[in-house]
């Protein structure tokens, strides 16, 4: 699969997954971590937020295509640019507290962590989780995606006990949204396993995964064997 498929694919099932928002900003602002964008042209009375529309969902997804082109060829300047465009996009069409310029936000994000610009990926992603607290709740089920990638990015720097403490908050969020025997859960909660375990706490990596088990037995769901595994290790 091509690399331009697999950012097609993933936008696609991001968007299916939430029609609300995710966010992600980059640095160089008085909001938290606004990518390069200052505070000069938006300001606090900014239009409302509005809802999805197609036509600037098409030109974000663009930028997005074009942005992943530019980090692959090794154009960096370019790639700045079009990060700051998909910002100023999303702002002028959606406001800045909006969904929409969360949805593009995020996928900005998962970019730039897809291409090793974690340091950025992890400030956009909690700039997301802090405008779908604002625009919705702290209980939110559009933090869940913001909130498992943050949990993976933590992991990759070396910050278990942040993971750790990022998962547990989307399992409380889906235990609030969803009921404590959701199978929304599952995927984080062997990511809470396999961590555990990696990290010689044996004992805690089985109990949550005899807490994976008995949600599995409610009803057939795809299970990662790997994670599972790591809970008994």
């Amino acid at each position: 699969m091509s690399r331009s498929q697999t950012v097609t694919i993933k936008f696609v099932a991001f968007v299916l997954f939430l029609a609300a928002p995710h966010a992600a900003f980059a640095e160089d602002s008085t909001l938290p971590a606004l990518t390069g964008v200052t505070d000069t042209n938006y300001s606090s009375t900014n239009s409302p937020a509005k809802a999805s529309d197609p036509l600037v969902e098409n030109e974000i997804f663009r930028l997005l295509e074009l942005y992943d082109e530019a980090r692959m060829s090794g154009s960096l300047e370019e790639a700045d640019v079009l990060a700051k465009r998909i910002v100023e996009v999303s702002i002028q069409s959606y406001g800045r507290d909006s969904q929409g310029t969360a949805r593009a936000l995020t996928n900005l994000a998962t970019l730039q962590s897809e291409n090793a610009q974690y340091v950025a990926a992890i400030q956009n992603l909690s700039a997301a989780i802090d405008i779908v607290e604002r625009v919705e709740s702290h209980l939110s089920m559009s933090l869940l995606y913001p909130l498992n990638e943050m949990g993976r990015l933590q992991l990759q720097a070396g910050r278990t006990d942040l993971a750790q403490e990022t998962w547990s908050r989307a399992v409380h969020i889906s235990h609030v949204n969803l009921g404590p025997h959701n199978f929304e859960q599952v995927e984080t909660l062997q990511a809470i396993a396999a961590l555990l375990a990696a990290s010689g706490k044996n004992k805690k990596a089985r109990k949550v995964r005899r807490r994976i088990g008995e949600l599995l037995s409610r009803d057939a769901y795809p299970i990662n064997e790997d994670a599972l595994q790591a809970g008994y290790e």
